[in-house]
């Protein structure tokens, strides 16, 4: 029965080793995560705005474009 007990032990301490060691390793994957997903969001927004600006920019050149070649 003292032997049965220990092996049940020693399987209970495994698992529970294993069991934190899984936490920990969640719990730093959620930090990283954290950390760098405001990086890509913001890169997104960036991205986003370049291209409105382009567009922008592009329309502004069609204007112009006409306007030059209509005074003409």
């Amino acid at each position: 029965m003292i032997k049965t007990s220990k092996i049940w032990t020693v399987r209970f301490h495994r698992y529970v080793s294993i069991g934190s060691t899984i936490l920990v390793g969640a719990n730093a994957a959620i930090q990283i995560w954290l950390t760098l997903n405001p990086i890509f969001h913001v890169e997104k927004v960036t991205h986003s705005l370049e291209q409105q600006v382009y567009s922008l920019d592009s329309r502004y050149q069609s204007v112009e474009h006409h306007a030059v070649t209509k005074n003409e």
